[in-house]
């Protein structure tokens, strides 16, 4: 039988004893906590905002390109009487592109994205055509307002490539995690909602 200062020893020591062993307890819970945040089990959530604010900054250029046609309209006016068809055309699609609604889930609508894209497009070819024979014709050519026009639409035209640019190579990154290991396993057990994005077809191909 224990004497009175070992028993006292003993009871003294169970405290420290069940201190280290619960602490044990909480490390060995914590680890695969630890493991999943080492994982990448955030980055579906952290890629796919990138891809949204990306693609509101895509929106707003092609807003900006929009409301600098509107102004040029004015400028070019005197072209409707040489080329009314192709004065009419710019018109036609500015006021489309202008008033075109982008829902929420366009992203991952084909057909929705796949409409916004040729859209742009349009725009950007009838656009070229519309400046090239502007330029040729004196009473507009050689207004200012219609040139400074020209210089924002042209650097306006450098940051819509730059926009597309950087949606392309984010939404690349969240459709590779979305089929690649571990981001598809946390796709199927935590972020089954997550749906791939539409893309543009190529980082290089000239804004439109």
């Amino acid at each position: 039988m224990l004497n009175h200062p070992q028993s006292k020893a003993l009871m003294a020591a169970q405290p420290v004893i069940r201190n280290s062993s619960n602490a044990f307890y909480r490390a060995l819970l914590l680890t695969p906590v630890l493991l999943l945040a080492s994982c990448g089990i955030n980055n579906i959530p952290i890629f796919e905002q990138a891809v949204n604010d990306a693609w509101i900054e895509v929106q707003s250029q092609y807003r900006r390109r929009a409301e600098l046609v509107s102004e040029l309209m004015t400028g070019i006016e005197p072209l409707r009487v040489p080329e009314p068809e192709l004065f009419t055309a710019l018109e036609a699609v500015e006021t489309r592109v202008f008033e075109m609604h982008v829902a929420p889930d366009t992203l991952e609508d084909a057909d929705a994205f796949a409409n916004f894209q040729q859209q742009q497009t349009t725009l950007s070819r009838v656009l070229a055509a519309v400046l090239d024979k502007a330029d040729n014709l004196p009473e507009i050519a050689s207004d200012q307002m219609y040139q400074s026009l020209k210089i924002m639409l042209t650097e306006n035209s450098q940051q819509i490539e730059v926009a597309r640019r950087d949606y392309w190579q984010k939404v690349l990154r969240y459709n590779s995690e979305l089929i690649n290991v571990p981001g598809r396993w946390w796709r199927a057990f935590v972020y089954p909602q997550a749906l791939p994005k539409e893309n543009f077809d190529d980082p290089e191909i000239p804004a439109g």
